[in-house]
């Protein structure tokens, strides 16, 4: 069974998965998954950021979605600022008549019409950034990192407008260049988090451990 399913309106709600977590990407969808295996927790790729309302509407409407549904939180980067990210997040909830939680990484205090919400901001801590920046801070630094980095650094790179946009493509370019040089660089993004390539003790990553265990506790 796919796991990435990007468009929540063939989504379907099951007493077995009473947790819905929308994620920003395919590729930390997939980490998730081989990395945590969140048991009751359905996962979805949202896509972009503008399409996290709708998705979510999408979602509301499935059949027997207020009946098996007790949680629905979502993952999404920091991008140019975590309180404008947080703010979006908080907005899409509100627009479909469910309650929010003030801070990230937190459940919501209240359930509205029988779900708690709960949102993370990606990485964790920091005020921009993305999902890949919070897998480069769990590496320790050394020669091969170093590396990395002078080859990104001396290649032709892309124009973006903001200073966060170009931060968060080196940190993708980095994390693809690190797997590119591991022992299997064939690997996925996913799959380089399942064969450990990424040290998800570290705080960088154990604030995502811990909010998968708050969605999956007490149900």
């Amino acid at each position: 069974m796919a796991v990435d399913l990007r468009f929540p309106d063939i989504y379907q709600p099951s007493p077995e998965k009473p947790v819905l977590l929308f994620i920003e990407g395919k590729n930390p969808l997939h980490f998730i998954h081989r990395v945590y295996r969140p048991g009751p927790i359905a996962l979805l790729d949202f896509g972009s950021v503008s399409a996290l309302r709708d998705r979510l509407t999408a979602a509301c409407a499935a059949r027997n979605f207020f009946q098996y549904v007790k949680r629905v939180a979502v993952i999404r980067d920091a991008e140019g600022g975590d309180a404008m990210a947080a703010q979006s997040v908080k907005d899409a909830f509100i627009a479909n008549g469910l309650s929010s939680s003030l801070d990230s990484g937190k459940l919501s205090s209240s359930a509205h019409r029988g779900i708690s919400t709960a949102f993370l901001i990606l990485p964790h801590g920091r005020q921009t950034g993305c999902f890949e920046h919070a897998l480069l801070e769990s590496i320790p630094e050394g020669d091969r990192r170093r590396c990395v980095e002078t080859f990104i650094n001396c290649v032709p790179q892309p124009r973006k407008e903001a200073d966060w946009a170009m931060d968060n493509w080196k940190a993708k370019a980095m994390v693809h260049a690190l797997i590119a040089v591991s022992e299997k660089p064939e690997l996925t993004l996913g799959e380089s988090g399942a064969a450990r390539l990424w040290d998800v003790a570290h705080p960088s990553l154990k604030a995502l451990g811990d909010f998968l265990n708050m969605l999956s506790t007490g149900l």
